[in-house]
């Protein structure tokens, strides 16, 4: 069996504590990612964090991207 190293952190995240999942709201744009389930955090917490793009939402970003968070605010 293989694992890609993106299956590994995601395993490894979710045994340490450090992954999160949601569901990203209809404001979402090309370049940002809107999740209300995570504003339980303060502003800057998901920086150098990963989102990806599970399946596409009427085409605002293709199915599978993965790209690191530059700025969270609430």
């Amino acid at each position: 069996m293989t694992t890609t190293l993106v299956a590994l952190r995601e395993k490894l995240g979710r045994r340490i504590g450090d992954y999160r999942e949601g569901t990203a709201d209809t404001n979402a744009t090309a370049t940002s990612v809107v999740d209300t389930e995570l504003a339980d955090m303060v502003n800057d917490y998901y920086i150098g964090w990963y989102v990806k793009c599970v399946t596409d939402a009427g085409g605002v970003a293709p199915q599978g991207e993965v790209r690191k968070i530059s700025d969270f605010a609430q």
